[in-house]
């Protein structure tokens, strides 16, 4: 529903977004994989397709490698062009995996290697693999939920060549790979790894209608059986998961502070996660 103008001055600063926070180093190593919708008026076109590598490769100084795939009636269905895009991804040889949106803007400086060291950091702590995790950002507009988180590319073994089974339409991937990670101690909120996600997120004001599914039941107990079967080390590192809800509606504050508190617990058998709209997860 955007003019050219809106779509080009979102591009450029996509673009100047991903300059200021990568090396060029980083950047050569980009891979850049957009998707289009078959009918969109102003990408599906050869003067668009132009106007979009354009912009976002740059110049040889600052050059990312662009790759554009047009999807054909998958409108809204984010989950399944996640599922398309991760697939040429892999097939191009890229050996992490990121979903983003083009209103997305990273806030810290050298994101990819903070991030690669989180998932050296989970391979060495828990056994696993290198690359057997989910690595989030932490998202300034859904604080404490894992909007983007980061794959590796044996990940998609575990669907068919899927990042997410076949279930899903446009809501839950996120969250439901992220939980399957944590039952091995393998899923984390990158630390001082922040973006922005400026149309979404939070509030409802997406550019399609959600449609959620209840992942969190049968989907998900068979993907943690997957990946207990595939990996070997999986059965060490696999932990027991106990959800606590807390209602905060007229709360007795200082029950809730001996709550939080419990975060400063430590224990090689242990580990705690609390949510808080408004500081985001702390793990301990």
């Amino acid at each position: 529903g955007l003019s050219r103008k809106d779509c080009t001055a979102r591009l450029e600063t996509l673009k100047a977004n991903l300059d200021a926070t990568t090396s060029p180093a980083d950047r050569r190593r980009l891979l850049v994989i957009v998707g289009v919708d078959s009918d969109d008026s102003v990408y599906c076109s050869e003067d668009g397709l132009t106007m979009l590598r354009a912009v976002l490769g740059g110049d040889r100084r600052h050059h990312i490698q662009v790759v554009v795939e047009v999807m054909e009636g998958l409108r809204g269905r984010i989950c399944r062009i996640w599922n398309a895009l991760a697939r040429v991804a892999a097939a191009l040889g890229a050996e992490f995996l990121l979903l983003f949106g083009d209103d997305v803007l990273m806030d810290s400086p050298n994101w990819r290697e903070r991030i690669l060291s989180e998932f050296q950091a989970i391979s060495e702590e828990t056994g696993l693999p290198y690359g057997r995790a989910c690595v989030a950002f932490n998202d300034r507009a859904y604080r404490g939920f894992p909007t983007f988180p980061v794959l590796h590319r044996s990940h998609l073994d575990l669907f068919g060549g899927r990042a997410v089974p076949t279930n899903f339409i446009n809501q839950g991937g996120d969250p439901f790979v992220f939980e399957l990670y944590a039952r091995f101690g393998a899923a984390r909120f990158a630390r001082g790894v922040w973006l922005t996600n400026t149309v979404g997120g939070a509030a409802d004001d997406t550019r399609y209608q959600k449609q959620h599914i209840r992942w969190n039941t049968f989907l998900l107990s068979e993907a943690v059986a997957s990946l207990r079967r595939v990996e070997p080390a999986a059965a060490a590192a696999e932990q027991l998961m106990i959800d606590v809800g807390v209602p905060t509606y007229r709360c007795d504050l200082e029950v809730l502070r001996r709550i939080v508190a419990c975060t400063s617990f430590r224990s090689r058998y242990c580990r705690i996660f609390y949510r808080h709209r408004d500081c985001g997860e702390r793990e301990t």
